[in-house]
């Protein structure tokens, strides 16, 4: 299945430098999708890296604790269990993947986050999370998130 396509701004509020955008979106499986962004002067590469590194979820994460899967790095159709803030266990399986851009996810049997990284120059990039739109509670967790993926670009 391909990433979601781009659809009509309902507000665009990025006119400063590290502020969010709140887009429609629908997904070629027509689930409605509303993505939070941040412009992270950091390479695509190396945000892809953050958020296909299982070991890095925790850190940026808020919702997860721990991850338990095959492989450090995520790919197509892997499958795994990751631990909750709360402590709960849930299984995950990757639905959606295009290499080094685009990612989606079903958690406990459910879709849950995309998760895009769009090159703007070499130096820069925009990591958007899609949120069904059944779950808009869960944005403040994502901009969190967005917030610490960009600190941990910036690490040394």
């Amino acid at each position: 299945m391909d990433a979601p396509a781009a659809g009509s701004a309902i507000s665009d509020d990025t006119a400063a430098k590290g502020q969010y955008r709140a887009e429609a979106r629908r997904s070629a499986s027509t689930t409605a999708m509303t993505p939070v962004s941040l412009d992270i002067d950091t390479s695509a590469e190396t945000a892809w890296r953050i958020l296909i590194d299982t070991e890095e979820w925790p850190h940026w994460g808020p919702s997860v604790r721990a991850v338990r899967a095959p492989a450090r790095h995520i790919g197509p159709g892997m499958s795994g269990r990751i631990q909750t803030s709360p402590g709960l266990w849930l299984p995950f399986r990757i639905t959606d993947w295009q290499d080094g851009r685009y990612w989606a996810w079903r958690v406990a049997g459910m879709g849950a986050t995309g998760h895009r990284v769009t090159p703007l120059d070499p130096a820069r990039c925009r990591v958007s999370f899609l949120i069904p739109r059944w779950a808009p509670v869960y944005r403040p967790v994502c901009e969190t998130a967005l917030r610490r993926i960009a600190e941990r670009a910036a690490a040394p």
